[in-house]
């Protein structure tokens, strides 16, 4: 037996004591409660509401595949083919390293697309602060309009910062994915020309 078994629950502390004792079975009237409680909120219903609610962990999707008519641009573009479809390119070796270097360059198209919208939202916040910071009294309030223009003045330089640093964060990200995309990028065109030397 080991020492602190003979020492009493007072010292111990009554988390320190597993219960020994069986737990209480649940009343019929707790458990119908139960039952109603968990039929109030079983989530979407309706096939619209569904397919939102398959999105509700989806920040940006730069990890899922990109739109299809993209990548089929992008592979009619790399084959030289304007006819060329994504099942037929994958019979063959070239076929399926050019499906790859088509997915990488849609996908690196759709993060520096998201990253120059977030640039031109950055640039409107900017001068939108610049334009508040102008329009603030530089003077004690005289009146009480003066008083009311600077206090929504200041609000609203402060949801203003919140909202650069928010895409700060955002734009930080996205470097990250960024890169990740050129690395992409560049194997899978190594891969398309080593395929291509090899069928020419």
């Amino acid at each position: 037996m080991r020492k602190s078994s003979m020492l009493p629950p007072s010292i111990l502390g009554r988390h320190s004591v597993p219960s020994l004792q069986p737990r209480a079975p649940t009343s019929s009237r707790k458990a119908i409660s139960n039952l109603k409680n968990a039929q109030k909120s079983t989530g979407p219903k309706t096939a619209a509401g569904k397919r939102r609610s398959r999105d509700n962990a989806l920040r940006h999707g730069y990890n899922t595949a990109p739109c299809p008519s993209a990548t089929l641009e992008h592979l009619r573009r790399i084959l030289s083919d304007p006819d060329a479809d994504v099942v037929s390119s994958l019979q063959t070796e070239v076929g399926r390293a050019a499906v790859a270097l088509a997915v990488a360059e849609a996908r690196l198209d759709r993060i520096l697309e998201d990253r120059s919208t977030l640039q031109v939202i950055d640039r409107d916040h900017a001068s939108e602060a610049e334009r508040m910071a102008e329009a603030m009294p530089r003077h004690r309030s005289r009146n009480k309009e003066e008083a009311w223009m600077k206090e929504a003045l200041t609000f609203l330089l402060k949801c203003n910062h919140r909202s650069r640093r928010m895409f700060k964060l955002q734009f930080n990200q996205q470097t990250r994915y960024l890169a990740q995309a050129h690395a992409t990028r560049r194997k899978a065109l190594l891969h398309f020309l080593a395929a291509s030397d090899q069928k020419f």
